[in-house]
């Protein structure tokens, strides 16, 4: 859900979720969720897997449609790919696994020979930065500077991309970014347009970007606590502030994403056709 013309609209559903099966789609309005209006300042309740939620939708022909969801984790973040015109391809992958590194390296090395690739991460809330190294290295015959990292002591650490198993794609790279892209996504991003591989497409991206520590506590339960800030190699701190787009395209209104429209890739198409 995002907040668009005084209403919270579905932007996004996963294939492979409940609400996918359910028929909700991109567009409808998301009134009430178990009886109790979305506020203009709604944010998502701890939910457990099993647990049914009420949520009750408006449809663009103004039906109120009522559904009994069940929250069931996905198996793996959401991996997308298909052609586009011209011989371009569209790659989408939601988080930084070692899964989704791997599986963007086989797409990148079966679409070698295309002119050029637009990479979608506007729903990618990041993940591990050594896939990030990793994915970086994706895109450039050598390893390139990519990150500083910078712990509570002061001491510096200068990190550069994984070249091993990398497709080497050489085409032309447009990236499609939003206010969700985060952590790992905004290193990948900043690392290609910094190096002049890329250019970014959408909106100015999370600033969520503090390297984590993961520990185990007592109970099996998780504790994670940021130790260390991240520089890019120009010496930009997103943390906060984000990354800026080489070109902004407004957020999609409520009749494009019913009509199916994308003006962020429609943009990139431009970018990647012209001379």
């Amino acid at each position: 859900l995002r907040r668009a013309d005084g209403h919270w609209i579905v932007d996004d559903v996963d294939p492979g979720g409940t609400a996918a099966r359910a028929g909700v789609r991109p567009g409808w309005i998301a009134v009430r969720r178990d009886g109790v209006e979305l506020g203009e300042r709604y944010s998502r309740p701890n939910q457990l897997p099993g647990q049914v939620v009420r949520w009750e939708f408006l449809t663009p022909d103004g039906r109120t449609v009522v559904l009994d969801l069940k929250v069931q984790p996905l198996p793996i973040a959401r991996l997308e790919t298909h052609d586009l015109p011209g011989g371009l391809v569209y790659i989408r992958f939601d988080g930084f696994t070692l899964t989704a590194t791997r599986w963007l390296s086989q797409q990148l090395e079966q679409h070698h020979a295309a002119p050029g690739v637009v990479l979608d991460l506007r729903h990618n809330s990041g993940g591990l930065i050594f896939s990030a190294l990793s994915a970086v290295g994706e895109f450039f015959p050598q390893a390139v500077p990519v990150i500083v990292t910078l712990d509570q002591k002061g001491d510096r650490t200068r990190w550069a991309s994984f070249q091993l198993g990398s497709a080497h794609y050489a085409g032309r790279l447009v990236v499609l970014t939003s206010g969700q892209t985060a952590s790992a996504a905004e290193i990948l991003s900043a690392a290609l347009q910094e190096n002049g591989r890329a250019k970014i497409v959408g909106r100015r991206t999370a600033g969520a970007l503090l390297a984590a520590v993961q520990a185990s506590l007592p109970d099996k339960g998780l504790v994670q606590v940021s130790e260390y800030d991240v520089i890019t190699m120009r010496g930009k701190r997103l943390e906060g502030v984000g990354l800026e787009p080489d070109l902004t395209v407004p957020v999609r209104t409520a009749d494009q994403l019913r009509a199916d429209e994308d003006p962020e890739l429609a943009a990139a198409l431009t970018l990647l056709s012209s001379p």
